[in-house]
């Protein structure tokens, strides 16, 4: 079997996911994806998008949260990035080759960015990401700007490295990918790290016109063919969705269970003057549920919001699930506790 270029003809991000998740578990020969998507926000799967993200202004902007299979940090997508996904056998895999593939490909053509201090305009750092040096200063540490970020995920023979490339993305939108709240927050979740970023448009601007995501998905086609050989070019768009692998594994990826049920137990602790009075509140939620309440006072109001999803005192970002039955305050006292902690989560 032939290696295959995948070229998406769609910018959702469910589908685009999703075909990538069945690939691993499907293709033989090489496979490489190359796709841009909406705006959206998108978390690893070991991740907590309450404990992560600006949810009110991902809410005020429309912005939408998906959960993806792989590991790793948490990232903004839209028109400005270009994702590229690599699957191959396990055997053999070494995380440094398909980071050193997109590098290659920046500095031939059709792109051929040029250079700089002696180095390929685009390199890998210690921790695999793709870096340049910001403009006007010397190549010293404090210069490097990511320009992109990788996942892994292996599944019994295959494994993928995907990840995204800044090209001209909106970063101011980068401001969702940090949480500030009063609340005290606890997980088991993976953390973001936190890296100084750039397009690369911004980096060479003279060159814009060669760092559409067209233009760059082609040279990441070419460099991918040398290294693995003449591959099928094939395009893909919703008519993906008939293939009945692909249409479960979109399904789930835009369920609620997935988004928010998906995230590792964690706790929250809020406190401050209320209408009630002074309240101390801790809480605990698995798989996106209340499983424990305790309050320094009305103990046993705050008791009656075990059961109910976490969304249902604190704001979430917006996503395609269907927003869960939530069953409506038994008493004013509880919907009181359920406002104030809105407010303060």
């Amino acid at each position: 079997m032939r290696p295959r270029v995948w070229l998406s003809r769609t910018r959702d991000v469910a589908l685009n996911l999703a075909l990538e998740d069945v690939l691993l578990k499907t293709a033989e020969a090489p496979q490489c994806v190359l796709y841009v998507n909406s705006p959206c926000v998108v978390v690893g799967r070991n991740q907590n998008a309450w404990g992560e993200l600006d949810s009110r202004a991902m809410q005020s902007e429309g912005v939408e949260l998906v959960r993806r299979q792989s590991g790793g940090g948490t990232v903004y997508h839209d028109e400005g990035n270009l994702n590229f996904s690599f699957h191959v056998q396990k055997d053999g895999f070494v995380r440094r080759t398909h980071t050193d593939l997109v590098s290659r490909a920046l500095a031939s053509d059709p792109v051929r960015l040029p250079w700089r201090f002696g180095r390929p305009p685009v390199f890998a750092n210690e921790r695999n990401d793709l870096c340049v040096y910001a403009r006007d200063m010397s190549p010293t540490k404090e210069a490097e700007r990511k320009v992109s970020g990788s996942a892994y995920r292996m599944a019994m023979r295959r494994v993928y490295h995907h990840g995204t490339l800044l090209l001209d993305a909106q970063i101011d939108r980068m401001r969702f990918l940090k949480r500030e709240s009063a609340s005290l927050m606890e997980s088991r979740a993976v953390e973001s790290v936190r890296s100084p970023v750039a397009n690369l448009t911004e980096i060479f601007p003279r060159l814009a016109s060669r760092l559409s995501p067209e233009n760059v998905a082609t040279a990441i086609k070419l460099e991918f063919e040398r290294v693995y050989g003449a591959s099928d070019i094939v395009e893909y768009d919703e008519r993906a969705l008939y293939d009945a692998a692909i249409e479960e594994r979109y399904n789930t990826l835009k369920s609620w269970d997935w988004i928010f049920g998906g995230a590792p137990e964690f706790s929250v602790h809020a406190k401050g003057d209320s209408p009630l009075g002074y309240l101390d509140i801790r809480i605990s939620c698995q798989h996106g549920i209340i499983t424990q309440v305790s309050a320094n006072s009305h103990d046993t109001v705050a008791q009656e919001l075990v059961g109910l999803p976490y969304d249902a005192i604190a704001p979430a970002p917006p996503s395609a699930a269907p927003v869960p039955q939530i069953k409506p305050p038994a008493s004013h006292a509880e919907q009181t506790i359920r406002a104030w902690l809105y407010e303060h989560l």
